[in-house]
C-alpha cells in the first residue's frame, strides 16, 4: 500500500493507494474543540450540506448523480469523539469515477444551495426536525434505560 501526505492551504491530505480494491474512496473530516455553543449548529451542518449543492439543486438530482457514477454512496454525519466535534464527510464509488468524487465533495461543502445568503431554510427546518426526532427517540428508548429496581 502506498501513503502519500501532503498539506493543501491548511488542509491535511492523506492518499492511501491500493490495486487490491476495485473502488475509490474519499473522506474529508473537519476536527474542532467540543463546545456547548458549537454542538447544535454543527450537528446539522452534515444534514443541510448533503441536500443539495449549487450544482445538484435537490435530493433527487444528488441521489441520481451518485447512482450515475456506479451508486456511489455518501455519509455526511457529525461524530463526537471525546473533547472532539466532528464532521465527516464520506463517498465511495467504483475507480473509474474517483476523478468525480473530489468534484462531488467539493461542490457538497464549498457550494451549498443557498437563498438570499443563508442555507435553503426548509433543508434547516428539515434538519431540526429529524434532529429534534433523533433526541426524542434517544429520550424515550425504553430498551435502553435499565430496568427499574
Amino acid at each position: 500500500m502506498n501513503i502519500t501526505s501532503f498539506d493543501v492551504n491548511g488542509l491535511k491530505v492523506c492518499l492511501c493507494g491500493t490495486e487490491k480494491f476495485n473502488s475509490t474512496s474519499v473522506c474529508l473530516v473537519y476536527r474542532t474543540e467540543l463546545k456547548r455553543e458549537n454542538v447544535s449548529p454543527y450537528a446539522l451542518l452534515p444534514k443541510i450540506l448533503s441536500r443539495a449543492s449549487s450544482r445538484h439543486s435537490s435530493l433527487r438530482s444528488v441521489n441520481a448523480y451518485l447512482e450515475e457514477m456506479g451508486g456511489a454512496k455518501f455519509i455526511a454525519q457529525p461524530i463526537k469523539k471525546g473533547n472532539e466535534q466532528i464532521i465527516a464527510f464520506y463517498i465511495t464509488a467504483p475507480k473509474e469515477y474517483s476523478g468525480r468524487l473530489f468534484e462531488f465533495l467539493s461542490d457538497t461543502i464549498y457550494r451549498p444551495l443557498l437563498s438570499d445568503g443563508g442555507f435553503m431554510p426548509s433543508f434547516v427546518h428539515s434538519a431540526c426536525s429529524v434532529a429534534a426526532k433523533e433526541i426524542a427517540d434517544k429520550i424515550n428508548n425504553k430498551k435502553a434505560m435499565p430496568p427499574k429496581k
